[in-house]
């Protein structure tokens, strides 16, 4: 396990509570989170073997913290740039950043966003104007509305690219995802996204190595674009290669999982991007892989281990094609004991979708809140504050805690809707990771990364799920 968080190895102190709160924490790096008060109260305790224990990773677990006010006011991660809100114990040690080599990429390829009104004339190439119009208002979508964003995207695509030619560059657009190859990707010094999270996430498929990669946001309205550069840079490209030029800059890297399965089929897995633009059943298209996937199984053809050739930035999922159906599995955490569990599917992020899909499964709502602490007044006599400040503190307090630093090397998996009865027991739905082992006892279930590549997952197929330095993505953060 990587120590990157003892780098400060200062007195070992134990407390107990919410270390969002606690003074301690922030002067004691090699300090012990108490996760109750039994194993508090014990005598003579080694702390470095007690299950009681966590140990307090500040620059993982807790990369992310929520506003003074303990309130999370998005699920934007904080940046760790000067100015920015940042964790103490990171602002205390936090080496000045020396500056980088200047970067003044000479190649640079883009890769632009899908917009819906593109989305929509591709899946109806043959309808007239008027026709879509009429098409899309009886869905209930406004024609206009999408005319309107698809017009800002092209404008700003437009500008983005005028002001990279303007460096001497030369600049090449991929007009979709067939574009956007191996070759091209090896051709480029810089790779760029120009949409919102999804573009990046579909371009950081083909990205591997030490090729950077940034995100340019072209629609603030239409797209979140957390992953992109902030707003006063993908408004201003002309500012971030200056900074580059200048090394004001930081290499970021964020982590992605690496996926090898044996005893399935890898080798033709459905591009989901693609399919969506014929609004086809992808359970029935897994159908058909499935009666393949059986006679290459016989003839031994999917005994051997596979690494899947893309990884996952955001999230893995694994769980029937179709969701109304239970998915039966058996997963090994850390190289357990294989747990057999009945769910919903399960879904295994990074620190990168721990702001996203994750972080949507695991949160608490205000009102849950509210209903346990009521709960707990009444069951044992306490008096807990319920009032509108206490509940929202509370809930931002245990949401913030499930968010962590996207360069840490570990994954966080969620067990969706847990069935547990008889011989089907799920210990612990959610919890960290180094590697996760699945194997599918499933009829009719797929392995889906980043919610844009579905591969073949079927009864006695093997996932290993693990990360590697090597693996992550390396990004830009500007520096001012």
């Amino acid at each position: 396990m990587r120590r990157s968080f003892e780098m400060y190895p200062l007195t070992k102190s134990i407390f107990f509570g919410c270390f969002h709160c606690s003074g301690i924490s922030r002067n004691l790096p090699k300090a012990y989170y108490c996760t109750n008060l039994r194993t508090l109260g014990k005598p003579n305790v080694n702390v470095e073997n007690m299950r009681g224990f966590a140990k307090v990773q500040s620059l993982s677990q807790h990369y992310y913290r929520s506003t003074r006010k303990g309130t999370l006011s998005s699920r934007r991660p904080v940046s760790t740039s000067p100015g920015n809100t940042q964790s103490s114990i990171e602002r205390k040690h936090q080496k000045s950043p020396s500056k980088n080599k200047s970067f003044v990429p000479r190649k640079m390829l883009i890769l632009p966003k899908v917009t819906r009104f593109s989305f929509e004339k591709g899946r109806f190439p043959d309808l007239s104007e008027s026709e879509l119009r009429r098409k899309l208002a009886e869905r209930g979508s406004d024609y206009e509305h999408l005319v309107e964003r698809h017009s800002v995207h092209l404008k700003n695509l437009q500008n983005l690219v005028e002001k990279l030619e303007e460096t001497g560059a030369s600049v090449k657009v991929c007009t979709n995802m067939k574009d956007f190859t191996e070759e091209a990707v090896d051709w480029a010094e810089l790779v760029i996204s120009a949409g919102g999270d999804g573009t990046f996430l579909s371009a950081s498929r083909k990205v591997f190595g030490d090729k950077p990669i940034i995100g340019v946001n072209t629609d603030f309205v239409g797209s979140e674009g957390f992953l992109c550069l902030p707003r006063k840079y993908s408004g201003n490209i002309t500012k971030a290669l200056k900074l580059m030029e200048s090394g004001s800059y930081r290499w970021r890297k964020r982590a992605r999982i690496r996926v090898t399965v044996k005893g399935g089929d890898t080798s033709h897995p459905i591009d989901l991007y693609d399919e969506d633009l014929t609004f086809s059943d992808h359970r029935h298209l897994h159908n058909s892989e499935r009666q393949k996937s059986l006679e290459r199984r016989l003839n031994g053809e999917d005994s051997e281990e596979h690494i899947i050739p893309i990884r996952a930035l955001n999230e893995v999922f694994v769980g029937e094609s179709l969701s109304s159906r239970m998915s039966y599995y058996e997963i090994s955490i850390d190289n357990g004991p294989l747990e057999k569990q009945k769910s919903s599917g399960i879904t295994i992020c990074t620190g990168t979708g721990s702001t996203s899909w994750s972080f949507n499964i695991n949160k608490l709502s205000y009102q849950s809140v509210e209903e346990v602490l009521k709960i707990a007044n009444r069951q044992t006599g306490s008096n807990y504050s319920t009032n509108q400040e206490s509940v929202k503190t509370v809930a931002d307090s245990f949401n913030g805690r499930l968010l962590f630093d996207p360069r840490v090397l570990q994954m966080v998996y969620s067990v969706r809707d847990p069935v547990v009865y008889g011989i089907f027991q799920v210990r612990k739905p959610r919890g960290f990771a180094r590697k996760i082992t699945i194997r599918s006892r499933c009829r009719d279930a797929c392995l889906t990364v980043d919610a844009g590549t579905s591969y073949l997952f079927n009864d006695g197929a093997l996932a290993t799920l693990e990360m590697f330095d090597e693996d992550a993505i390396k990004t830009i953060e500007m520096v001012e």
